[in-house]
Formats: structure tokens, C-alpha cells, sequence
């Protein structure tokens, strides 16, 4: 008897092992890469007052496999990440000091230096790619913040929403 719950220990622990390998081996052939907003306080509530979500600054991550670096170098804070349709670009927001207003960057997913979408006074935050080489976007203006297309190259803007919003000093 004592030998059977010898061989049904190995057996499971040989089991447990070559399960665990299975799955180690799996996770090292997915080539995905995973986007996140790295940063150290989030404020959920800002945009009701005004505030800044990121009162420390933040950073976009790229893991692929065991490494991580930041998506793109040289910003105060980058948030925002909405990857192209096709999965060749990413949108984001950025600034490039605290004082910065955030304005709308894209970037190739190769890699290289980032390209600004739009040029505002004020902050424009949380692209997302929508079909025609256009993008929508939350732009504040007075207080408030409402939602507008362009096109990728920052032309033939469009308010889309009109309604009033919490206004703020």
C-alpha cells in the first residue's frame, strides 16, 4: 500500500512539472507585447475639478517578454495608449514638462520618435483611432471637456458634442 502513494506522488509531482514547463514553453512563444500607463499617484476623480490625473507624472510601458521600457523617451508623462487598427501605430497623450499642456502623439510600434498629431492651447487627451485615418479625441475647453475628430494629420477638425459639462475655474 505504502508503495502506491509513493507512485501516485511522483506521479503527480511529474505531472505538476511537466505542466508547469508546458505552460512556461507557451508563454515564451506568444510574441505579445502588452501596453500600460506606469505611474506612481492616479487621481480617478480629477476630471470632475479640473485636476491633473497624473500629479507626478506617468509613463507608457512596453513588456515584451521579460523586458520593459518606456514607450516613447523625453516626456514628463504619457497616458492614453490606443493602437492602430492594423497594429503598426500608437496613439497617445503626452507632455513633454509638468507645465505642458497634453497634446495628441503618434508613434510607429518599430519604434523611432514620436509625431505630433495636433497642436492646441489646451489639453487634448485619450486618442482613439477611428476608420478613414481619423481619430477622436476629449479637448478642454473652457473649463470642460468635449469630444472632437480630425484626421490624422491634424486637419479638418470637428466638434462632436455640444452639451454643457461641469465647468470648473
Amino acid at each position: 500500500m505504502r508503495h502506491w502513494a509513493i507512485f501516485i506522488s511522483v506521479a503527480v509531482a511529474v505531472t505538476i512539472t511537466m505542466t508547469l514547463c508546458f505552460i512556461s514553453l507557451m508563454a515564451q512563444s506568444l510574441s505579445t507585447d502588452l501596453l500600460y500607463t506606469r505611474t506612481n499617484r492616479y487621481d480617478a476623480s480629477a476630471w470632475i475639478s479640473g485636476g491633473e490625473r497624473f500629479p507626478f507624472g506617468s509613463s507608457i510601458e512596453v513588456r515584451s517578454g521579460n523586458r520593459v521600457h518606456p514607450l516613447a523617451h523625453d516626456f514628463y508623462a504619457t497616458a492614453d495608449a490606443n493602437v492602430s487598427f492594423d497594429g503598426r501605430r500608437i496613439l497617445f497623450s503626452g507632455k513633454h514638462k509638468e507645465s505642458d499642456c497634453w497634446q495628441l502623439w503618434e508613434i510607429s510600434t518599430n519604434g523611432g520618435e514620436p509625431r505630433r498629431v495636433l497642436i492646441t492651447d489646451s489639453d487634448t487627451l485619450r486618442p482613439m483611432y477611428l476608420p478613414g485615418e481619423r481619430l477622436v479625441y476629449a479637448r478642454k475647453l473652457d473649463g470642460q471637456f468635449v469630444l472632437e475628430s480630425a484626421t490624422l494629420a491634424g486637419t479638418d477638425v470637428v466638434r462632436l458634442t455640444y452639451a454643457p459639462g461641469k465647468r470648473t475655474a
